[in-house]
């Protein structure tokens, strides 16, 4: 395990209101990839005071916050100080997540941005219409529909959720493909809601194109998957989605929403 952060600083609009959304990502803190992430929540939010964004980056980074400091965003952004880590689920996400005060918590990498306008008002007119307090929302990204994955880069979970679980990427796998197992686990217990009309544009780049790419495959290939076991998780969330649903609906339209959901 890591220590407690050295460093840490907050910038944009602090205030009390309760957050909708809370991003948590490892960042290597270049500039022109923040702000294309930044600017994108700054130009498409609709509640930008309902967002927060908790980034991890390398100790010695004071220009990451001094530059996103200059930028004014009006919303609330915490910077943290993490050591090099080969296990990004735990030391960077999960850790992060721990942090977070959203209803929404949202697995991010700074090498994306959104592409639709009230992205958060669309998500939650989606979810409200379920009565779920359980789930995991599907958006698309440009680089599922690239490589034709049944599976979104960027696992967003309710509040509720990451609190059964104690997590918002499946702890055992420790890099690619966090997202993968983390999707299937709620698919198998049924509590994925989709939300198609949300784009994410995701400038998802080959390990023979980018050195940093070819570092995380280097991790990924080290993982031996064959003990992990996702049963329990599957279990879990089966065991308290069983009464977590809007009892206005009947039997019948709750069965109807079920086999759609697996069309």
């Amino acid at each position: 395990m890591l220590s407690s952060e050295s460093k840490s600083w907050s910038c944009g609009k602090c205030n009390s209101v309760l957050k909708d959304f809370s991003f948590v990502l490892p960042s290597r803190g270049e500039q022109e990839w923040l702000c294309k992430f930044l600017d994108s929540l700054e130009r498409t939010t609709f509640n930008k005071d309902k967002i927060e964004v908790l980034i991890a980056v390398d100790p010695g980074r004071d220009d990451v916050f001094e530059f996103i400091k200059e930028q004014k965003y009006k919303f609330k952004i915490d910077i943290f100080e993490r050591k090099k880590t080969e296990d990004f689920t735990n030391n960077y996400y999960n850790w992060l997540a721990n942090k977070s005060t959203g209803r929404h918590i949202w697995a991010f990498n700074d090498d994306a941005w959104f592409k639709t306008d009230a992205w958060d008002k669309k998500i939650l007119d989606v979810v409200s219409k379920t009565g779920w307090s359980i789930y995991f929302v599907d958006v698309l990204d440009t680089a599922r529909l690239k490589y034709n994955n049944k599976f979104p880069c960027f696992p967003l979970v309710s509040r509720k959720a990451f609190c059964l679980l104690g997590w918002v990427l499946f702890p055992p796998v420790k890099m690619y493909p966090g997202d993968k197992w983390t999707h299937e686990i709620y698919h198998h217990a049924r509590r994925v809601i989709r939300v198609p009309n949300v784009v994410i544009e995701h400038e998802h780049t080959l390990e023979d194109t980018d050195p940093r790419k070819a570092e995380m495959m280097r991790i990924f290939r080290k993982q031996d998957f064959s003990n992990i076991d996702s049963g329990p998780s599957i279990h879990q969330l089966l065991s308290a989605c069983s009464t977590d649903f809007n009892k206005n609906k009947t039997k019948f339209k709750r069965i109807l929403e079920i086999i759609k959901e697996n069309e």
